[in-house]
């Protein structure tokens, strides 16, 4: 078993890797207060480090009041981006990574709730589709973190980041066509750079719409625009 100190520090020696400074006072009080509270392994390392982009950029780790990550509290509000959801229901989950593709990685809420050091879970793109990925978090730093780090095993992020190069904090890659239009998992020669918010959103319209109103319907086109908060939005029409 590797401690999280060692985790932090090896992922620290990498060029891959670009942690954020430890977590500061108004950050550590946050990260107390959050409902449900973190296991101690994740606070752990946020006080070593209040967010981790490794892999160049393809697996990100959500910090709390860091400015230079992602905002884990932010990013899990429903207006953030889970509201396009119609059919998931993602409140049952805590996300606190994601891959370049917009893949999540998460607490379910009620295992928090219980305490102890609960298993972590893996969300699909385009689908939100859920599977087990760690056994807890400190299982989630040494494989996700850590392994991707020095000995990278995904290969379809080895074959984004051989395209993409450094993807920015708060971008993802998006399909096009979404996977819910006939895109094709792991097709990189047809993926664009989006704000992660805004990937998530318009994936999360298609699902809503396609497993909505259209189930069943031929698409015809797909067209952007943007709603009363200047969010980038898809609108979805079907055959009558």
């Amino acid at each position: 078993m590797i401690p999280i100190d060692e985790i932090v520090a090896r992922t620290k020696a990498r060029s891959s890797c670009r942690p954020c400074p430890p977590a500061s006072a108004a950050a550590l009080e946050e990260i107390e207060q959050l409902t449900p509270s973190l296991p101690p392994s994740h606070k752990r390392l946020l006080s070593l480090a209040n967010g981790i982009s490794c892999f160049f950029g393809h697996i990100t780790l959500f910090g709390l009041k860091c400015g230079q990550c992602v905002d884990l509290a932010r990013w899990n509000a429903d207006e953030t981006w889970k509201f396009a959801w119609r059919f998931v229901d993602l409140s049952q989950w805590l996300c606190f990574a994601q891959t370049s593709w917009g893949e999540q990685f998460a607490y379910n809420v009620k295992d928090l709730q219980e305490g102890g050091n609960p298993r972590i879970y893996h969300l699909g793109v385009g689908l939100m589709d859920h599977g087990e990925w760690a056994d807890d978090f400190e299982q989630f730093a040494r494989r996700t973190l850590m392994l991707m780090s020095e000995d990278p095993f995904m290969p379809s992020l080895i074959k984004t980041y051989k395209k993409f190069g450094q993807i920015p904090v708060g971008k993802s890659l998006a399909y096009t066509p979404s996977l819910m239009l006939g895109g094709e998992h792991g097709d990189v020669e047809h993926m664009t750079l989006l704000d992660s918010e805004s990937q998530l959103i318009i994936d999360g319209d298609i699902h809503s719409q396609v497993c909505g109103e259209g189930q069943g319907r031929k698409v015809t086109s797909v067209l952007p625009y943007q709603d009363e908060r200047g969010r980038i939005r898809m609108k979805v029409n079907f055959l009558p």
